[in-house]
């Protein structure tokens, strides 16, 4: 595979996944940012803080936390501060959050089913692990 090859299939990937996401996003008003925070917190909760958010997901921190901001305004986060670090703030989604979480996690599925059409579970599972190894790669330089 040429590397104009990976870069093109990356950009391509993120591209039309950002455009899919966004759609449903503005069904609720909603900006890309904001479905991002929404589908990060309701796949990962155990990762629940704006570092979190910001480090896994790289997203600029001035943006998760405007997003953060406007999401806690329109009811759909809450906060609390960490018992033993007061300066650390979980964040958690509210009930009212619920039904468009399920709606952007629909849609992030449909997405990675058109995505895997044709392939084989074997074949999944041997592009993970070729990109599993690659990523060590880089982590070593």
């Amino acid at each position: 595979m040429e590397t104009r090859d990976i870069l093109s299939g990356a950009k391509s990937f993120h591209k039309i996944y950002n455009q899919i996401i966004q759609t449903a996003a503005a069904r609720h008003h909603l900006s890309l940012m904001d479905a991002d925070i929404i589908l990060f917190l309701y796949n990962n909760p155990d990762y629940d803080t704006a570092k979190d958010i910001s480090y896994f997901r790289m997203l600029a921190k001035s943006g998760v936390s405007a997003s953060v901001e406007s999401l806690t305004g329109l009811g759909y986060l809450e906060s609390h501060e960490d018992t033993a670090d007061r300066r650390k703030i979980h964040l958690k989604l509210t009930d009212a959050a619920a039904p468009v979480a399920r709606d952007l996690k629909r849609t992030q599925e449909d997405f990675f089913e058109r995505l895997n059409r044709g392939i084989s579970e074997e074949e999944r599972q041997m592009f993970s692990d070729l990109l599993r190894r690659m990523m060590d790669n880089l982590k070593q330089t």
